[in-house]
């Protein structure tokens, strides 16, 4: 008889402590661009409408939501011909190019966003291409990101193509309630060409852009000026370009004579096949035709750009990538007067041309241009950024008991973090001492009645670059009382 022996392993359960030992930062530059896109498909079609979707190259953009559809491009070709007894000769012609630039810019501007830096980010599909842009739409995108962790940035590729200035200036305004409601992201904003008669677009911009129930709102956006004339070309195919041919003969002694060209109503693939010459002259001439875009996507890369190689307290100023020039040129004298709103202290951020350097982002300011504290973008990222970082690291101690233990864990986390911004430059100092401080107790940051509703309070003063003087940022964290 054969004794069968089984060797029984003891498992001793393994509690896995889910304290944190440091705080990680939170990501900072995660555009959700909400517009329009040729298709939002996944696993079928349209099933990435109005779903925020996490997307990490162009190619993957293209994967789900498509490029565009062809501009609309019409070639107007016009033969001068004289006739000398039966002979017909082209004295000249002219070649103008008629082009009808889509509404529907989300997939330019994605273009720029990565080609300027971006790499992650989501995008908020309102549906495929309309002829007029809609509001109520982008509203509704806007709202689909509503308490969705992820977006940073937010940022309405098409919106300066609303018909009214005055529904973009509105829709901002509701990103801006938004983004104060989460102190989670930070809008970037385009300034509108679709104006009523006689408003300067400066100024309509300032007074239509409020901050939503508060003015405390406008320190989570800012606003970039002017358009970019980009190097892109307009998207299109040969077989969708037509083309109207017209000749005028002139005769000596009689009346000119007006008729079609043997091109009239041809599509330039078909002028491919009968004349190259032509057909090379007007490829030429569309080279000339770039797009003309606003610059928010672009923006939102040189953001990713910035935060990626320096640190998101540093001002994201930066040559810009795919652009000719800025569609207006602005002198020092301009730029004060964006700069510095005296009404309302509304700052614009100008993008101008330098020789030899190229187009570049000059400013950094949000909309808070009066703000002693939250002037500058790179210190109210930065704040986020802090803020948001402590904030998910605490919420791993809400079922930790709130006493002296905690208290004393939580400060030396928070104080480890802060010492590692201040290495990297983020803080203003010669010694931690001077550059930050946390505080965290009771009688410092809490009362007894503090305790007894399970309410952990940490206040952090940080002493940024700029202003270089202290800011407080208070933190709470609502523990799960037994």
């Amino acid at each position: 008889m054969i004794a069968n022996t089984f060797k029984i392993a003891v498992v001793h359960p393994v509690e896995i402590h889910k304290i944190p030992t440091s705080v990680i930062s939170v990501a900072t530059a995660v555009p959700a661009f909400i517009g329009y896109t040729q298709k939002a498909s996944k696993d079928s079609p349209g099933d990435l409408n109005f779903i925020p979707t996490y997307i990490t190259s162009l190619l993957e953009y293209e994967q789900y939501f498509g490029t565009m559809d062809d501009e609309i491009i019409t070639i107007h070709i016009l033969d001068q011909l004289t006739k000398v007894g039966k002979i017909i000769n082209l004295s000249s012609r002219e070649i103008n190019v008629q082009i009808h630039p889509s509404k529907n810019i989300m997939y330019y501007q994605m273009q720029l966003f990565f080609a300027n830096g971006g790499s992650e980010c989501y995008i908020v599909s309102v549906g495929t291409p309309k002829a007029s842009i809609s509001k109520r739409a982008l509203k509704k995108g806007l709202d689909k990101i509503d308490n969705f962790n992820g977006p940073t940035l937010i940022i309405f590729p098409e919106g300066a193509n609303l018909t009214k200035a005055e529904d973009l200036y509105n829709l901002y305004n509701e990103a801006l309630v938004q983004a104060y409601k989460l102190r989670d992201r930070f809008v970037i904003m385009d300034i509108s060409k679709n104006l009523p008669a006689g408003q300067n677009e400066i100024d309509f911009f300032r007074e239509n852009i409020s901050g939503g129930t508060t003015t405390s709102g406008l320190k989570y956006g800012a606003a970039y000026y002017p358009w970019l004339i980009t190097s892109m070309l307009y998207r299109y195919i040969d077989s969708s370009v037509t083309i109207v041919h017209k000749t005028i003969t002139r005769k000596a002694g009689r009346n000119d004579v007006k008729g079609n060209g043997a091109f009239n109503k041809l599509t330039l693939n078909e002028l491919l096949v009968r004349n190259i010459l032509v057909y090379t002259e007007i490829k030429t001439e569309l080279a000339k035709y770039t797009v003309i875009l606003p610059p928010s996507a672009a923006m939102a890369g040189i953001y990713a750009a910035i935060d990626s190689s320096k640190g998101v307290w540093k001002a994201p100023s930066a040559s810009l990538t795919n652009i000719n020039a800025p569609t207006v040129s602005i002198n020092d004298i301009d730029q004060e007067s964006l700069n510095v709103d005296v009404k309302a202290g509304k700052s614009i951020n100008a993008i101008r041309e330098f020789s030899g350097r190229g187009t570049l982002a000059w400013g950094s300011r949000t909309l808070a241009g009066n703000d002693n504290e939250w002037r500058y973008v790179s210190v109210c990222r930065f704040f986020m950024m802090i803020a948001n970082s402590i904030k998910v690291t605490l919420k791993n101690f809400e079922s930790e008991p709130n006493n002296i233990n905690t208290w004393i864990t939580v400060k030396s986390i928070i104080n480890d973090f802060l010492i590692l911004q201040w290495r990297q430059g983020a803080l203003q100092g010669i010694k931690p001492d001077e550059a930050f401080f946390v505080r965290l107790g009771l009688g410092e940051t809490m009362t007894p009645q503090d305790i007894l509703n399970g309410r952990m309070i940490v206040e952090i003063g940080m002493a940024p670059v700029r202003p270089a003087e202290f800011i407080i940022l208070k933190v709470i964290q609502q523990m799960i009382i037994n």
